[in-house]
């Protein structure tokens, strides 16, 4: 399956659907990985991730900055 993108997200992100049966270690990783490397993250060392896993999907955010400053 390929990585869906949401237009309204002004940010690094992608989304990995996982298909029916996948829910496992190596479906996972096969996910991350791909994920990894379409958002180039082996480039951005400085980078920090959020990163949010359903049964159907794996959600990836690169984090930049802090959320909240005082």
């Amino acid at each position: 399956m390929g990585l869906l993108l949401i237009d309204e997200f002004k940010f690094d992100h992608a989304i990995f659907q996982i298909g029916n049966g996948e829910f496992t270690t190596e479906g996972l990783q096969y996910g991350y990985k791909k994920l990894y490397n379409f958002l180039g993250l082996h480039k951005k060392t400085d980078a920090g991730l959020t990163v949010i896993v359903t049964q159907k999907w794996m959600f990836m955010s690169v984090i930049h900055q802090p959320y909240h400053r005082e």
